[in-house]
């Protein structure tokens, strides 16, 4: 009954780390000038059209969305329901009282 139940995902950390290692052992073994390949024009145009198509569809369809459910969902009435049951509980709360008898002889 228990090799029925599936292995956590754990190992695709180990996977993913195993193939930048091998990654970086390839650019190392065919020469390969990193820094020159990052600093190029062509790569820091696509990195650029890349951030560019991010942000408008950031601001076309996610933002609207997410400010939506930020506003309402979560600081409307989660967290000011949340404040009002913090409050609610501490007002009805009273501090225990302290006997301060002297024991100095």
């Amino acid at each position: 009954m228990s090799e029925d139940i599936q292995k956590p995902r754990s190992n695709i950390h180990i996977h993913i780390g195993g193939a930048i290692i091998i990654i970086i052992i390839l650019f190392v073994l065919f020469k390969v000038n990193i820094k020159s390949f990052i600093d190029s024009p062509q790569f820091q145009g696509n990195v650029n059209y890349i951030e560019q198509k991010g942000q408008d569809f950031w601001n076309k369809y996610l933002s609207k969305s997410f400010s939506y459910l930020w506003d309402n969902l979560i600081f409307g009435n989660l967290l000011s329901n949340g404040i009002k049951q913090i409050q609610n509980t501490t007002s009805n709360l009273t501090l225990p009282t302290v006997n301060q008898s002297n024991t100095q002889n």
